[in-house]
């Protein structure tokens, strides 16, 4: 780590499970009086694992399944680009283990390759009083053991390299990157903001979205300060905070 703050960080608490409900929710649960920032919590099984929107994470023994808090004197204000940021931080944990893997994002929070997703974000808050950064990441599970079946395609990262990393040692980096961006992201938010846009999968491509039930048709101009997605459709530019990605059509 390259800075005292960081290097605190690093010394927080971390708790690792053999099985649990769910990192993102123990957490969530600690008392005020347990927590510190960067305090960790990983598993090599969930069975109550969280997705976005509510939706489940398929938690088994072959992933990444890290999640790390942050008090409330501590938050940054860029509060909008916290998905984004683990995103990054996730991302160069990976390239770091495996060099030449292309990975790639997709808003809000998933991970992909080969537009195959491999991975995902979560972030949990109670207000602003405290915030969970979760990081899930497929190392060796069969995408075929899926119960869902989303947009992008399942891949893993023993399906997409012939040397995947350990997923302990994949775990240690993602926590280390984590905390080193989480700092970063204090400092200099607009660098986050440009490292994401970089690996878009699909800035300045066409899409197929769906808003609020509808399906609609536009072009994916970045993101804000802000974490919203700016799409041009209808020959107007529009803000959102809320939709669902489901083709890339370029």
């Amino acid at each position: 780590m390259k800075s005292d703050s960081s290097g605190i960080l690093l010394d927080a608490p971390w708790e690792h499970f053999n099985e649990i409900h769910s990192t993102n929710q123990y957490l969530m649960d600690l008392p005020d009086r347990c927590i510190r920032d960067g305090y960790t919590c990983s598993s090599d099984i969930q069975t109550a694992g969280k997705g976005r929107m509510g939706r489940s994470w398929f938690s088994p023994s072959g992933g990444v399944y890290l999640s790390v808090l942050f008090r409330s004197n501590t938050q940054v204000d860029n509060f909008g680009l916290l998905p984004f940021m683990a995103a990054v931080a996730a991302g160069k944990a990976l390239t770091a283990s495996i060099p030449h893997l292309d990975i790639r994002f997709k808003w809000p929070n998933d991970l992909l390759i080969r537009t195959r997703k491999t991975g995902g974000v979560l972030i949990q808050s109670r207000g602003r009083e405290r915030v969970v950064i979760g990081i899930g990441i497929n190392v060796q599970i069969d995408p075929d053991e899926f119960p869902d079946r989303p947009a992008f395609p399942i891949t893993s990262l023993h399906l997409e390299t012939s040397h995947p990393p350990q997923t302990g040692t994949l775990v240690y980096s993602c926590r280390l990157h984590l905390l080193e961006q989480y700092i970063r992201l204090k400092t200099n938010p607009e660098s986050i903001r440009m490292d994401w846009l970089q690996q878009s999968a699909t800035f300045g491509k066409k899409i197929l979205f769906t808003v609020n039930g509808q399906s609609r048709h536009g072009v994916d101009c970045g993101i804000n300060e802000n974490g919203a997605i700016q799409v041009e459709s209808g020959g107007m530019m529009h803000s959102f905070h809320s939709l669902e990605i489901i083709t890339i059509e370029d």
